[in-house]
């Protein structure tokens, strides 16, 4: 039994073979998927991908490398396309101050860091109550 933590099945690259791909993970022992979102539009495509197949989620963010196409208005539309599913079970690459004062979500955060950079453990200490 396998559970695919980051994939994007809902990229264009599938439209003439999404359901195969999944048939074929489903017959290798595949049991679910979480669809990484890397912008807005990708977020949206990746909830309603999640919303139509069994076992499958979404995560919203923005990539580090687009971090400064994370508008606050962009942000505000993340929160709110994460609140508006079930499917949603993260929300990542939050800027830390949106997680400090505006608590984007009630989903967990990833967090995309490399092994050497210890400040993420440090700066992530959520407001008590964590998202809401």
């Amino acid at each position: 039994m396998f559970f695919d933590s980051h994939c994007h099945l809902y990229m264009k690259d599938f439209n003439d073979d999404r359901e195969a791909v999944v048939a074929r993970a489903r017959a290798a022992g595949v049991v679910g998927m979480v669809f990484i979102g890397y912008s807005l539009d990708s977020s949206q495509r990746a909830v309603e991908l999640a919303e139509e197949l069994d076992g499958c989620y979404a995560a919203v963010g923005i990539h580090p490398h687009d971090a400064k196409s994370g508008s606050t208005e962009v942000w505000q539309s993340l929160a709110a396309l994460a609140r508006s599913s079930s499917r949603v079970v993260a929300v990542w690459c939050t800027p830390v101050s949106l997680i400090r004062g505006a608590k984007v979500a009630a989903q967990p955060h990833i967090s995309m860091t490399r092994p050497r950079n210890q400040r993420t453990f440090f700066i992530l200490p959520l407001q008590e109550g964590g998202f809401d």
